[in-house]
């Protein structure tokens, strides 16, 4: 080390030999790094519900905060999630699978719309929205982002779409397959 003084009484520290680095990679698992990513990711979900909140338009969302946002992994893991409604968050996983098993040929831009309960929805009133985020190159899927949020109708035999007598699916709703938008 070597210290300075300039013309203006500001100390100039420079180190003189350079420093022999080693980066930590392996597969050690380090609780700070970790600590570090799961607040990241879920800061993202958070954020991501911030602003489904802030822009809708719905009662069920903006004031009833009946959804919830996570993030997953290319093959549909969920890696993380807000602390919004946690009882969409048990089969929204199985949506993005079978988004994935439904459309092999995504891609950058794609956005898809779900409610069946078949493929991972809860039920018809709760519509899930997933999109891939691709890397810069746009060939490959880095993860999955995803939201549910619970609407007030969609098209059942009675209003509120949870007709108590009905004896099929469809007297309850519109069914969306992994419908793209």
């Amino acid at each position: 080390w070597r210290l300075e003084m300039t013309t203006r009484g500001h100390l100039v520290l420079q180190r003189m030999l350079p420093v022999n680095r080693t980066w930590a990679v392996g597969t050690k698992v380090d609780p700070v790094i970790l600590e570090i990513f799961n607040n990241l990711f879920m800061s993202v979900a958070e954020q991501m519900g911030f602003a489904l909140q802030k822009t809708s338009y719905s009662v069920n969302i903006k004031e009833r905060l009946d959804f919830s946002c996570a993030i997953f992994t290319p093959t549909g893991g969920l890696v993380a999630n807000a602390p919004h409604m946690p009882v969409h968050l048990g089969s929204m996983g199985e949506s993005v699978k079978s988004c994935i098993r439904d459309n092999p040929s995504v891609k950058p831009g794609d956005v898809f719309l779900l409610n069946t309960p078949y493929n991972g929805g809860t039920h018809l009133p709760d519509l899930t929205v997933l999109s891939p985020v691709f890397d810069d190159a746009g060939k490959r899927i880095l993860f999955w982002v995803g939201s549910r949020g619970h609407h007030a109708d969609v098209g059942g035999t009675t209003p509120g779409s949870m007709p108590p007598h009905s004896k099929h699916i469809e007297q309850e709703g519109v069914l969306f397959d992994n419908f793209k938008l």
